[in-house]
Parts: C-alpha cells; sequence; structure tokens
C-alpha cells in the first residue's frame, strides 16, 4: 500500500526538510505552497535526490491557504488523484513584530487565517482519511496516521511586540493537545503533535521583519534540518507536544512557576531588542 504525506509551506526552510525526510520514510508527497515554481523545483530535487526511493512520487498544488477555499481546493485535489494521506504536516505560517498599534489589520487577518484558520480546516477536512488509514495495516503492524503542527516556544506564553502571531502559536498548541486527547477518547488510530521550536534558520526572521542578527548566538540557532528531523522523531512516536532545544524545554517549565508579570517583562525587553529601527 501506497503511503501519502501532506505538507504545507513546502516551498522551503522547514517544509522542505519535513518533505524530505518523510520521502526517505517511504511516503509520497503531496507539497503545498503559493508558488508553483518553488514547488516544482523542490518536488525535481527530491526526485533527482539518490537517498530517496526509485519509485518516490510527488504531487504539487500551488495553493494560498489564506483563502478559505484553498483547503477545499487541495483536498478535492488529492480525492481526484485517488491520495488517501496518513501524515499531515500543518508547516505553513508567517509572524510579524513591532508595535501592535502600528500594524497592519490585512496582515493581522492574514496571519490568523493561515496560522489557525487554515491549519483548522486542514485537520477537520482530511480527517475523516486520516483516520480511515490509520485503520490499515502495512509491514503486518496496525497503522496510525499522524499529524505534526508547527507551534513555537511562541506559544507557552504571551509576546509583547509579537502579539498576534504569539497568539496564533498558543491556538495551535492548545488545539493540538485538545485533539491529542480526543483522539485517544475516541479510539482513533491518528496522532497530533505541536512541534514548538525556538529560532531556526529559515526565512521566517526576513519575513517577520526582525533586524538581521538580532537573535542572540545566532551560530546556535538550529537549521530546519534538525528541527525537522526531531520533530517526525516525536510525532512517529506519538508525543502531544515536542519542544526543540535542552534551553527552551527549561524555560517551559520555569514559566508554570514565574509570575506572568514577570514573564511578559522579559520577553517584552527580548523583542523590543529586535525591531528594526
Amino acid at each position: 500500500m501506497s503511503k501519502w504525506a501532506l505538507v504545507t509551506g513546502a516551498s522551503s526552510g522547514l517544509g522542505v526538510e519535513f518533505a524530505r525526510q518523510l520521502a526517505c520514510r517511504g511516503y509520497n508527497l503531496v507539497l503545498a505552497a503559493r508558488r508553483e515554481e518553488t514547488l516544482t523545483q523542490v518536488a525535481n530535487e527530491l526526485l533527482a535526490d539518490p537517498g530517496n526511493p526509485g519509485n518516490l512520487e510527488i504531487r504539487v498544488f500551488p495553493v494560498d491557504l489564506q483563502d478559505a477555499s484553498g483547503v477545499h481546493r487541495l483536498y478535492e485535489f488529492c480525492k481526484a488523484k485517488g491520495i488517501a494521506i496518513s501524515v499531515l504536516v500543518n508547516n505553513a505560517g508567517f509572524g510579524d513584530h513591532g508595535y501592535f498599534q502600528s500594524g497592519d489589520e490585512k496582515k493581522f487577518s492574514d496571519m490568523i487565517d493561515l496560522n489557525c484558520r487554515s491549519l483548522t480546516s486542514l485537520i477537520h477536512v482530511f480527517l475523516p482519511d486520516l483516520i480511515e488509514q490509520g485503520k490499515a495495516t502495512g509491514d503486518g503492524a496496525p497503522g496510525i496516521s499522524r499529524i505534526l503542527n508547527v507551534a513555537s516556544v511562541a506559544a507557552f506564553q504571551p509576546g509583547p511586540f509579537m502579539a498576534v502571531y504569539y497568539a496564533t502559536k498558543a491556538f495551535v498548541l492548545s488545539l493540538t493537545e485538545a485533539l491529542w486527547k480526543e483522539f485517544r477518547i475516541a479510539g482513533f488510530p491518528v496522532t497530533a503533535t505541536a512541534l514548538c521550536p525556538g529560532p531556526v534558520k529559515t526565512g521566517f526572521q526576513q519575513t517577520a521583519g526582525l533586524r538581521e542578527g538580532s537573535f542572540a548566538n545566532n551560530a546556535r540557532i538550529p537549521g530546519p534540518r534538525e528541527v525537522a528531523a526531531f520533530g517526525l522523531k516525536k510525532t512517529f512516536k506519538g508525543r502531544r507536544v515536542a519542544t526543540h532545544g535542552l534551553m527552551f524545554k527549561i524555560s517551559r517549565g520555569l514559566l508554570r512557576i514565574l509570575p506572568q508579570r514577570a514573564v511578559l517583562s522579559t520577553v517584552a525587553r527580548l523583542q523590543a531588542a529586535r525591531l528594526n529601527s
């Protein structure tokens, strides 16, 4: 039985690495992002990679998931191709940085649409297929479908100067944890994992308007390959939350006991230092 994974935001950064590593795990791929030319280039590179299976199949679907109809058009594309998804990677998303009152309302709306609404819709639309595929057997063992939602360590506390972005990632974390429990109660053969990395060496920093070199210890910031490998490892283990990096795991624990006022002040100082001047 052929296995299919869907990766959104697959044209760069973490999305490309998720796709590459899922191919190595024996999954055929549906790659979704806005830029068709870049998606096609990624697909061709993966097909030419000697480390990938020779029978690897890849379908690309250019789509703007900020558009409410995009999710359903993506699903209809998969159904028309006879593709049943058993791994869903919700990686598409973006951030913004600056004073809330100076922010662009449309950008806020687009961010909420992409980071929250489309992610929710993708899970809801593809869930019947994920359940059905999870019931299937492969290599003599029961199959389990997987959902990987890319959240962030930003999900663990409010974020002055990135208020909307932090709020969207808190939504992703909360939704994922709730679904993880719901699926277990319902007995669905599906797991849900929220990947919560810190800064990653991708194009996110520039898109979010962060000052170049604004992160301390830039040399220690992990690349997308490392973070994607960690996320997939935890996803296939069925973990509810996957926090990348020892420092952030410790910070997550401290956030449970520190006064919220102190947390807000610390985050505000860090983000204010990263404002583009």
